[in-house]
């Protein structure tokens, strides 16, 4: 099985970037559209027609989704995962990146370099991982092997899933692109990260 994961389009406007976890939960604006617009054109353009359609509970995920799905004039109805919701980023949340750098500079650096957890977080990372593997799992189980699967995210879960998978450092994701993963029934392999649909 396929498994398409995307990051949400652009949800703040430039100039304006706070850092946005599982509390705030902006729209996208018009570009975040343009992304999520130019991700269901990537779908039609390479014949990807998935089975099922997901997305974390957040406003800008399921927008993500609802667009991807319009632009594909998609008929399967759209499922919910709460387990794909971002990251409570705790005291950090609402802050612009001078703010969290100035106040927490060692943990700041871990996060954005290496993907190490900050203690700040208001979840912990074995919660998330343990419940993302919980997710991983369930979709080889009940997924048939041909099948694909295209899910819509945030940036901390995307980066604890590529921790999951690789155990290595986390590479980052820019909003509106995707990552590609596959598995044989016994485990997942990395295909593609953080690739463009333009």
């Amino acid at each position: 099985m396929k498994l398409i994961l995307a990051r949400h389009g652009t949800a703040q406007e430039a100039g304006t970037s706070v850092w946005l976890g599982r509390r705030l939960d902006p729209p996208l604006t018009p570009s975040g559209q343009e992304e999520a617009h130019t991700l269901g054109l990537y779908l039609l353009r390479h014949e990807l027609h998935p089975q099922r359609f997901i997305s974390g509970p957040l406003q800008r995920q399921r927008e993500t989704l609802a667009i991807v799905r319009h632009t594909m004039s998609e008929v399967v109805p759209p499922e919910i995962e709460p387990d794909l919701c971002e990251v409570d980023y705790g005291a950090w949340e609402g802050k612009t990146d001078k703010e969290v750098q100035t106040q927490w500079p060692e943990a700041f650096q871990a996060w954005t370099k290496d993907g190490r957890w900050s203690d700040e977080f208001a979840d912990s990372e074995t919660l998330i991982h343990t419940r993302l593997r919980t997710w991983l799992d369930t979709l080889q189980q009940q997924t048939a092997p041909d099948d694909i699967i295209f899910a819509v995210t945030s940036h901390g879960i995307l980066k604890s899933i590529y921790r999951l998978i690789t155990k290595e450092r986390a590479e980052n994701v820019y909003r509106g692109n995707f990552c590609v993963l596959e598995s044989n029934g016994n485990g997942w392999s990395l295909v593609n990260w953080n690739q463009s649909p333009a």
